[in-house]
């Protein structure tokens, strides 16, 4: 192992991450940035292989990036990995065998990263000190990889929204919201659209569909009948006053979805796959989830004759938005945790 300049560790800092494109990776490290900042740190985003400085503290962000500094034999103080990346696969792949679903060649692609990440895993995470994730239940599927790795748990943030009006409507508008550059995110929704809300529809629930976000892949929703087709949006005020439901389909199960925390902010209701909570523990008793079919139609119906319940839960997660999803509040805790690496 080469031998490196330890003693400057500790004065300087880059955050590396090789991700230009991604909004959650860039709000992710623009945030853990300005916390390190804010508290008097010399840190710097590096976005390429050139520029690390390897006489500082290098903090990857990211399974490829935390391999590439390992395989070079850098020791590894701090690996944000946020999310077990094998977790997510190995739920999809299981999801879609139990459902018989194809997803247009996703059910393969999500098996063969399975087993690549898992192995990126299997090297990682006993060769570096300190683990950063987004959900506690992905910390303790990577314990069970390599139990002598510190974990360091470091949930997502959100600002608080302004007051939304929602726009009137007679029906029940549900909404996802996605970015849709890959294939794989628009298999992970279409079957709530296909075999859930098609089939309500058809069945006269006054329910409508909304789908947002960026990305080619949200052209397959057109083929459904009564899906509107949003696209990017340049305003999520704008998104979230024309939906009463935040809908999150998605079985991955793994990491916090951010889509969630938008939902929460905006005082929007959010429901879903009960995999797409595993890593909202703190919002627990805010949001309602569904396994099937019927278990979706009893939420449409209890959403039409429970406006307060619903309102008392859309308050309650709004609330903990304002009290516990502050970043700087979250990334101020983990500057302090820099030189303990305790894991709270």
């Amino acid at each position: 192992m080469k031998e490196w300049c330890m003693a400057v560790m500790k004065h300087k800092f880059q955050i590396f991450t090789l991700s230009r494109n991604s909004h959650g990776v860039s709000i992710i490290v623009k945030h853990l940035h300005e916390a390190m900042a804010a508290a008097g740190l010399d840190v710097e985003i590096v976005h390429d292989l050139s520029s690390l400085d390897f006489n500082c503290t290098i903090i990857p962000y990211g399974i490829k990036e935390s391999f590439i500094l390992v395989r070079k034999g850098y020791p590894v103080e701090y690996a944000f990995l946020a999310d077990a990346e094998s977790l997510g696969y190995r739920n999809k792949v299981l999801f879609y065998l139990r459902h018989f679903i194809w997803g247009h060649g996703d059910l393969m692609h999500s098996l063969k990263n399975y087993f690549k990440m898992r192995t990126a895993e299997q090297y990682i995470l006993p060769r570096v000190k300190n683990c950063i994730l987004v959900s506690r239940r992905d910390i303790e599927y990577y314990k069970r990889i390599a139990p002598k790795t510190n974990y360091l748990f470091l949930p997502n943030g959100v600002a608080p929204s302004p007051v939304l009006k929602k726009t009137p409507s007679h029906n029940i508008r549900l909404g996802i919201l996605s970015g849709w550059e890959a294939i794989g995110r628009a298999a992970e929704n279409e079957w709530f659209v296909r075999d859930y809300f098609i089939r309500a529809k058809k069945s006269g629930l006054p329910v409508e569909m909304k789908i947002a976000g960026r990305g080619k892949y949200i052209e397959l929703f057109r083929q459904y009948p009564d899906v509107e087709i949003i696209g990017e949006v340049a305003d999520l005020n704008t998104f979230f006053a024309d939906i009463d439901i935040l809908v999150l389909p998605t079985p991955k199960g793994c990491g916090i979805l951010n889509k969630a925390l938008d939902g929460f902010s905006h005082r929007t209701f959010v429901a879903g796959h009960p995999a797409a909570f595993s890593g909202l523990q703190m919002f627990q008793g805010t949001f309602s989830t569904f396994s099937d079919y019927d278990g979706f139609v009893d939420l449409i119906d209890r959403y039409g004759k429970e406006p307060q319940k619903i309102q008392k839960m859309i308050d309650d997660a709004y609330e903990i938005v304002k009290t516990q999803c502050n970043w700087d509040t979250i990334y101020g805790r983990f500057v302090q945790e820099l030189d303990k690496g305790t894991d709270k």
